[in-house]
Parts: C-alpha cells; structure tokens; sequence
C-alpha cells in the first residue's frame, strides 16, 4: 500500500492492522513503523527483502524506539514492548 507520507498515521494505520488481524483470528501487531522511502525496506539484487537485515535493525527494538523518528512509529504498549 502506498500512502502520501504527510497523510499517513501510523497510529490510526496500527489500530486498523490489528482491527483486520483479530477478525482473522490472528495475534496483533505490537509495533507499526512508516516505510517512507525505498531504502527503508532493504532488498537484494533479486529484490527479496533481505529479513536478516531488517531483524539486525529491529533487535533492540526499546533502543530503536527511543531513537525513531518521530510519527514514522506507532506502539500499543510501549512499556510490553520494552519489556520484550
């Protein structure tokens, strides 16, 4: 999906991922974050995403939290996620 970065809200698009999620049965997600340009989602020369990369990123996720950019993030409970 692609959204202008200045109408996108992470908030609003976290609680409408979650809404879909549970209808499906499945578990919520705790942590949204707005991919505004193409490298932020790493790809190879295939154009796979590269997952080991993205799971380097996110491995102290309450550090790159307290260091994300501002209303690129959205939370449910920030302090389950820094429990994590």
């Amino acid at each position: 999906m692609t959204i202008a970065p200045s109408k996108a809200d992470p908030a609003d698009l976290l609680s409408r991922a979650n809404s879909a999620l549970t209808a499906a049965g499945q578990p919520e997600l705790a942590v949204l974050e707005l991919a505004v340009i193409e490298a932020d989602i790493p790809v190879g020369p295939t154009e796979k995403t590269l997952k080991r990369q993205l799971r380097e990123k996110y491995a102290e996720l309450p550090a790159y939290l307290a260091s994300a950019t501002p209303g690129r993030v959205a939370t449910n409970d920030r302090e389950r996620v820094k429990s994590q």
